[in-house]
């Protein structure tokens, strides 16, 4: 959909296969969707006047979802997504005359090197307004040798930039309560509004699509260990009963709510590698590098050796093969 304008985007997203029952059984609804074009990292989200206008007068609820999920954007890159993006957004919501209800969509790993969690913002790793102000006036090279430190022992820019989002949250004074959604790994659907719907190739998706493709040929992990996978309609259901409950029932100024499947229906990477490997031999893609195959590695020498042998060799071999052509090579990217 890159391009199009945010009305051709919504149409073709309504007349996808998504809304297929509710285009059957209540097509009216359809004329409530208005398009409004906006850019998360302007100044008001890009919103037009007259837009903002409309908004201010029939918007009751707010849903912010917009963020970058990438484990490996630029420091820069995700505070002004994750940190100043949020701090948009409020600066917008602030606005709505009848705004009831802020709902925001965290992670539940903001925290994942705590051993034990509960619903509540913890301490934050450093204060989010002065990284956002530092980082404002340090250049890319710089930021780029200051984030393993700045990270704090947290695994990627992702996880750190929304936890420090929630802060951003608790530290403005707010005319109306917020509620923040912290989802585990949001995979496919599981019934609604099909099964095995998907948008993206984020998480998970992304991966089973690389390993049918034959382009993962292994992965560093502890196969006992449990992937705690949600299927897409579960918080976005949590999310919306998440609204109604904290104006229904006046619920306090902020509320936390994680949503998981470890703990009722445990997924353990041995499942994964059990369960998809046979189906995507039985059930091949038409487009593939190599067949499927390879698998997880607990060791990390192993996994390294691998990544050399069976990922990096061939996307050199086969770059170079792209480059003799006049082609541009993709598959070091890729892989």
């Amino acid at each position: 959909m890159s391009g199009q304008d945010a009305k051709m985007r919504v149409q073709d997203l309504l007349n996808s296969r998504v809304f297929e029952s509710l285009r059957l059984s209540q097509p009216e609804l359809f004329c409530k969707v208005v398009p409004v074009s906006g850019d998360i990292t302007l100044p008001g989200l890009g919103i037009s006047e007259s837009d903002m206008t409309m908004m201010s007068q029939n918007v009751s609820v707010a849903f912010h979802c917009a963020a970058t999920v990438r484990f490996d954007e630029p420091l820069k890159s995700a505070v002004d997504l994750n940190m100043k993006g949020v701090k948009r957004m409020l600066d917008v919501c602030k606005k709505l005359k009848h705004l009831e209800v802020l709902i925001h969509v965290s992670t539940a790993y903001v925290n994942c090197l705590r051993p034990e969690l509960n619903e509540t913002i913890y301490p934050a790793v450093c204060d989010p307004s002065k990284l956002m102000n530092t980082l404002d006036w340090l250049d890319e090279g710089t930021v780029t040798a200051l984030t393993k430190s700045l990270l704090n022992g947290l695994p990627n820019t992702y996880t750190y930039t929304k936890g420090l989002g929630e802060h951003v949250i608790r530290d403005e004074s707010l005319p109306f309560p917020v509620a923040i959604i912290r989802p585990t790994i949001v995979t496919s659907s599981w019934k609604e509004p099909m099964p095995g719907w998907v948008d993206s190739i984020n998480g998970p998706t992304g991966f089973v699509a690389g390993c049918a493709a034959g382009i993962f040929r292994t992965l560093y992990c502890h196969t006992h260990m449990i992937t705690d996978l949600i299927p897409a309609e579960y918080p976005t259901n949590l999310m919306i009963s998440a609204a109604w409950h904290t104006v229904e029932h006046r619920m306090p100024s902020l509320c936390v709510y994680t949503i998981g499947s470890s703990g009722l229906n445990p997924v353990y990477w041995s499942d994964l590698e059990k369960y998809i490997y046979p189906y995507m031999m039985k059930n091949p893609i038409s487009m593939t590098l190599w067949p499927p195959g390879g698998s997880f590695k607990s060791s990390y020498v192993h996994h390294k050796i691998d990544m050399v042998l069976y990922h990096n060799l061939p996307a050199y071999t086969l770059d170079f093969l792209v480059r003799c052509c006049g082609k541009k090579p993709f598959f070091c990217e890729a892989t």
